[in-house]
């Protein structure tokens, strides 16, 4: 699928000039959008929410240990805990019980060595994490006790991978790429050689831009996935040859691409960061899909939808300031990033609403 998106990053320099000049008074203006059709113009009505009261079964990570960095990426460990991508470090963590069980990986370009690694998801076949290792142009498998299983390059036009997810019936990956010929979904095998972009048939993967296509990628039973916005209204599931659109339940506009500028100097384009957000996060648990949504600075809620049918079915409430998500049975494992120091926590619900 061609014109996905990237992670929502504030900001993108994208011309220069007069590197040694004092900078100019800066003005700024909305970009010309591309005549795109909207996905929805509305919603599927008024959000249900449901407090929800949680214990914490564990926690890791906060002033009790400062390991932690940029933690952005979390996945269901098969045999038990997470799995956490942290950005910041160049590294992948499998965390247990509220324990380290193993840290892999280090800023660099050598072995078991990684340079912004966006990308992860768990290989079915190994129960191990699989990472695009987008600053070294490659593909690396890890086993689900840390041990390097192998490596693949992924070079060609790809130049940042923000997501991938791993399909369920063992056949691949999708992943959200950008690259020289701007930004794609693409199909990956098993063994990462061979990528085939696909693309729904909406306007807005071609005239929109990267920043207003942002995504947070899933995948359900078998060959199913999907991807929902996290800056506009709405989702896709995909499953063979069927792709489905459906809406939010509340209507969210694209974001518009401002610029700013400085004469002589640089453009800047950027999207609001204080608009509400569509989505942060998504992840499937049977047949439901789990969509993590709220305004940038406000409490965070989790949004169900049926994915046979795509039709909304509750919210609820999940404590702090969540950043990511991941799904096990009745458990929660989150990223709270709302204190001065980033934690990641299962939570168990005391009564799941009906």
């Amino acid at each position: 699928m061609t014109r996905c998106g990237l992670a929502v990053v504030a900001a993108l320099v994208v011309g220069c000039g007069g590197g040694h000049e004092e900078e100019r008074t800066s003005a700024e203006r909305v970009a010309p959008a591309g005549e795109a059709t909207p996905l929805f113009t509305e919603g599927q009505g008024a959000r249900i929410v449901h407090a929800v009261a949680y214990d914490t079964a564990w926690s890791f990570g906060g002033a009790g240990d400062t390991l932690l960095d940029t933690p952005a990426r979390m996945a269901v460990a098969p045999d038990g805990g997470v799995y956490l991508l942290d950005l910041g470090a160049d590294r992948v963590l499998r965390i247990a019980a509220g324990r380290l069980a193993w840290s892999w990986g280090k800023s660099g370009q050598g072995p078991e060595e990684l340079g912004n690694a966006r990308a992860m998801a768990v290989d079915v076949n190994t129960n191990g994490p699989v990472l695009v290792d987008s600053g070294n142009r490659r593909i690396v498998w890890l086993s689900s006790d840390g041990v390097l299983l192998r490596e693949q390059p992924f070079a060609g036009n790809v130049l940042t991978t923000e997501d991938m997810v791993a399909l369920s019936d063992g056949s691949g990956y999708v992943a959200s790429t950008f690259g020289m010929d701007g930004i794609n979904l693409l199909h990956v095998s098993r063994d990462g050689e061979n990528r085939t972009p696909v693309t729904p048939e909406w306007s807005g993967f071609r005239n929109f831009e990267w920043i207003q296509l942002d995504m947070a990628l899933f995948a359900g039973r078998g060959d199913l996935w999907g991807l929902g916005f996290k800056t506009g209204n709405g989702f896709f599931v995909a499953t063979g040859d069927s792709v489905r659109p459906h809406p939010y339940v509340e209507h969210t506009d694209f974001h518009e691409v401002a610029v700013r500028e400085s004469a002589g100097t640089k453009s800047i384009r950027f999207v609001d960061p204080t608009r509400r957000n569509a989505a942060h996060d998504a992840d499937t648990l049977g047949d439901t899909l789990f969509v993590l949504a709220s305004a940038s600075d406000g409490p965070r809620v989790l949004d169900l939808y049926s994915l046979p049918s795509g039709v909304y079915v509750e919210s609820r409430s999940l404590p702090g300031r969540t950043a990511s998500f991941a799904m096990a049975g009745d458990t929660v494992f989150v990223v709270d990033v709302e204190g001065l120091l980033p934690t990641v926590s299962a939570l168990v619900p005391r009564l799941v609403p009906p």
